[in-house]
């Protein structure tokens, strides 16, 4: 199974802290369940839901259900720039992905209405 991208390895990877954790069983099933529907490891499905749970996700993001999802491939040196972003930002990789998206949009559009055009 390969991990969703909104969980960067290289936030938590090796350098993460490896923690034992006793659920009950139907908790694990579900977050089995979750995880594949996800396309995410179920240590990744875990870590995500925490992560949410606590409020950490900064993501400018609309509900889900108003997302388009798609892949993207990126160069191994893009990836480590933009993982390092989102660690330093305590972002997703993903919400890491939008956020920048987004600020391009916001700037290509003002520059032109300022060259009075149109996006």
């Amino acid at each position: 199974m390969r991990a969703k991208t909104d969980i960067s390895h290289a936030r938590v990877g090796r350098n993460g802290v490896q923690t034992n954790l006793r659920l009950p069983e139907e908790v694990r099933n579900r977050l089995m369940i979750e995880a594949e529907k996800n396309r995410r490891s179920f240590s990744a499905e875990v870590i995500q839901r925490l992560i949410e749970s606590l409020g950490m996700e900064q993501s400018s993001m609309a509900e889900a259900d108003d997302l388009v999802h798609f892949k993207l491939r990126l160069s191994k040196e893009l990836h480590a720039v933009i993982a390092e972003m989102a660690a330093r930002d305590n972002r997703s990789m993903s919400a890491q992905i939008v956020h920048i998206v987004e600020l391009f949009v916001r700037t290509e559009s003002a520059e032109s209405q300022l060259r009075g055009g149109e996006l």
